[in-house]
């Protein structure tokens, strides 16, 4: 990749780039930062319970994906997730939530190992939307989840498009209660990047 990586909470990963603390917002969020293309990809961590680390009503982003009343995480619960924020520019354009979770065996040809990566949310910045970067970001951070399997369950026609188109293979399930066109539909769609 030849970026530039940092982990502030860590030890450096790459040749001795500085490593420090961001300010976003109101809280000091320590961070990996990755530089690839115009995009810098930040490694955010959790810095209050119930809470995730992203700042608060930025415009541009669905504020009840990154902050609900639903979260019901302390921070040591939260170890275990990804935040990602991609920025370009100081200006941040893609966020990322990321979880360990496991996937039931109802798809069709798709025998889930017992652990998967499960994308929980993910979104371009409103005026940032069909210029690449969303594809840009998966790109990026597809070497962080080597030997896993990826699942994304897209919201809406638009989103099953994105993620087919940046390598993702949707899986039927096998009640056929995934369909779009279904009016029995009740889970939305599995798409999977397998990158075991």
């Amino acid at each position: 990749m030849g970026g530039l990586i940092k982990d502030c909470n860590q030890q450096t990963m790459q040749a001795k780039p500085d490593c420090q603390k961001y300010n976003i917002g109101t809280h000091v969020r320590t961070c990996v930062i990755i530089k690839y293309m115009s995009l810098e990809m930040l490694r955010l961590h959790p810095t209050q319970n119930w809470e995730t680390p992203y700042e608060f009503d930025t415009n541009g982003f669905t504020e009840e994906w990154w902050h609900n009343i639903n979260i019901t995480e302390t921070i040591a619960d939260q170890q275990e997730n990804d935040y990602w924020s991609f920025r370009e520019n100081d200006t941040e354009i893609v966020r990322v939530w990321l979880e360990k979770s496991r996937l039931n065996d109802h798809y069709e040809h798709l025998t889930p190992p017992e652990t998967i990566t499960k994308v929980i949310f993910f979104e371009v910045r409103e005026p940032y939307k069909r210029q690449g970067y969303g594809t840009e970001a998966v790109k990026m951070l597809m070497p962080h989840y080597n030997n896993q399997l990826i699942a994304a369950f897209p919201i809406n026609d638009a989103a099953d498009s994105f993620w087919h188109s940046v390598g993702f293979v949707y899986y039927p399930r096998t009640d056929g209660t995934d369909l779009r066109c279904s009016n029995v539909r009740s889970i939305a769609p599995l798409f999977v990047y397998d990158n075991r």
